[in-house]
């Protein structure tokens, strides 16, 4: 992999996990006193700033992590195949990196409640990518 993409792969990585940390907060009415990090972190790794680095650290590697698996979609297999695949290979990394960065209650319940936004969330990213890419290649047909 080039050292581009591992970089843009990591910067995306922490881009995403910054967006869903800032919508968490508004959801729940918390925009005065943001919380970039959870407070089971924090605690976890001794203090906020330590918490930081930790997180951004672990969401630049989930970036690459997803910009590797995503190789699958180059080897020529089916949609859903394709999207089967990548889907085994990213979900234990990504429920390690959510429960390690405190991103879910660390319950049965948190980890259901996790699993189901995570995947709902995965399904329609990667449906929308899919019809993109139809889109650019019938773009591509035409020309």
């Amino acid at each position: 992999m080039k050292l581009n993409r591992i970089i843009i792969s990591f910067a995306i990585g922490i881009l995403i996990t910054n967006i869903v940390g800032i919508a968490i907060n508004i959801i729940y009415g918390s925009t005065e006193n943001y919380l970039h990090t959870a407070a089971g972190l924090n605690k976890m790794v001794g203090n906020s700033f330590n918490a930081t680095i930790f997180q951004f650290v672990l969401s630049g590697l989930l970036g690459i992590y997803f910009e590797v698996t995503a190789k699958v979609w180059e080897k020529g297999y089916k949609p859903l195949k394709a999207f089967i695949i990548q889907y085994v290979l990213v979900i234990p990394v990504a429920l390690l990196v959510a429960y390690l960065c405190f991103w879910m209650q660390h319950t049965f319940n948190g980890f259901i409640i996790y699993y189901i936004i995570y995947t709902i969330i995965y399904i329609i990213v990667q449906y929308l990518v899919y019809l993109y890419t139809k889109n650019e290649s019938a773009k591509g047909e035409k020309e």
